[in-house]
């Protein structure tokens, strides 16, 4: 049984997706994820270029600076240029991508409508609230 190479990664959509059609008819979308590590003095950015074929549901919705999860499998080939030079690329194939929405609030931790919120409040869950309208459903 053949290995595959499967990944999943988080990170920013730094350029607008391309949709493009191969001789053959298949149709691709192109796009940059940029995927950042370190603190801010010492940031350091990847760019990695993710490939995605048309999948049966329709293309995925995901715009320039939107935040993805990617996952897929990372496939490499060697190319030789035209003085002769070789190189090895890594393209990402990407069987999956959702773009979700981050906020957040420096007094909160969270707004309204973000990660962990509690609709209504802006700010994460408090147990000890008293409860009522804005409680949360649990």
């Amino acid at each position: 049984m053949p290995f595959k190479a499967k990944f999943e990664f988080m990170g920013v959509v730094d350029q607008a997706p391309r949709v493009k059609a191969l001789p053959n008819g298949t149709e691709l979308m192109e796009f940059t994820v940029r995927v950042g590590k370190g603190s801010r003095e010492n940031r350091k950015s990847l760019f990695l270029p993710v490939t995605m074929f048309k999948p049966k549901y329709g293309w995925p919705t995901i715009n320039e600076k939107d935040h993805v999860i990617v996952e897929g499998e990372v496939d490499q080939y060697e190319r030789q240029g035209q003085q002769g030079a070789r190189s090895l690329n890594t393209t990402f194939k990407a069987f999956s991508v959702k773009a979700f929405r981050v906020a957040y609030d420096n007094d909160t931790g969270a707004s309204e409508g973000g990660p962990g919120t509690v609709p209504g409040r802006g700010g994460p869950p408090n147990a000890n609230d008293g409860g009522g309208a804005n409680d949360a459903p649990f």
